[in-house]
């Protein structure tokens, strides 16, 4: 295909930015005038988003680990790998206990918070070959690969549950809600525990309370 010269005075092809795209040109002895808009080349502006795009399309977008969409197509890999190596794997299902409370009681962005300190625990107690994911919520996956029998993921089991059994100290404080869902929440919260203690009065939401709103409402009955 031709190169035509621009009014920079610079060569110009489609086939440099990556299309191939079909125009004509009107030369006269000053000028070119082009009957079809230019092809735009990418910028590394463009590339590294659709980078972020392709990424988020694959991975939590709070604790940067793999989804359940990656995490299946990884499975399949790490089983085709089991077939030709006569191999085992092993998959661990790890779900929280108790994390709804610290939702309620002390809002989401400590839930979040804690949510990325569990897998930060998850990633540092398995091995570089193996897949820790985040499913959705609290619930997490780990693939451990090339394993001969049980042993292997019965010893990574409790090291994963001595990993989330120590204490989580999380800067941060509690507060009433930095959402209009969450402050509704609490204000709900609260007219139940003032209607567990008689009419005409009010109550305040207070973290420490725990519980939610299904609890006050079926002590008010």
């Amino acid at each position: 295909m031709r190169s035509f010269t621009g009014s920079s005075g610079k060569p110009f092809s489609p086939e440099a930015c990556g299309e191939a795209r079909w125009w004509s040109a009107e030369r006269t002895a000053r000028c070119t005038r082009w009957t079809r808009p230019l092809p735009r080349c990418a910028t590394p502006r463009r590339k590294k988003e659709g980078d972020r795009d392709h990424f988020l399309a694959y991975h939590d977008s709070l604790t940067g680990l793999p989804n359940r969409a990656l995490f299946l197509r990884l499975l399949e890999q790490a089983l085709a790998h089991c077939a030709r190596s006569a191999r085992r794997l092993a998959v661990l299902f790890i779900d929280l206990d108790h994390f709804k409370p610290v939702n309620d009681t002390l809002g989401h962005q400590l839930g979040d918070l804690l949510l990325a300190t569990v897998a930060e625990r998850l990633r540092a107690s398995v091995r570089k070959s193996d897949v820790v994911a985040r499913l959705a919520g609290d619930e997490f996956t780990v693939i451990q690969t090339d394993i001969v029998d049980v042993r292997p993921a019965r010893a990574l089991a409790r090291t994963l549950v001595r990993a989330l059994g120590r204490p989580f100290m999380l800067k941060g404080r509690p507060d009433d809600g930095t959402s209009p869902e969450e402050l509704l929440q609490r204000a709900d919260l609260a007219m139940y525990r003032a209607k567990e203690q008689g009419r005409n009065r009010y109550r305040f939401y207070e973290a420490q309370q725990g519980g939610g709103p299904g609890e006050g409402e079926r002590n008010s009955h």
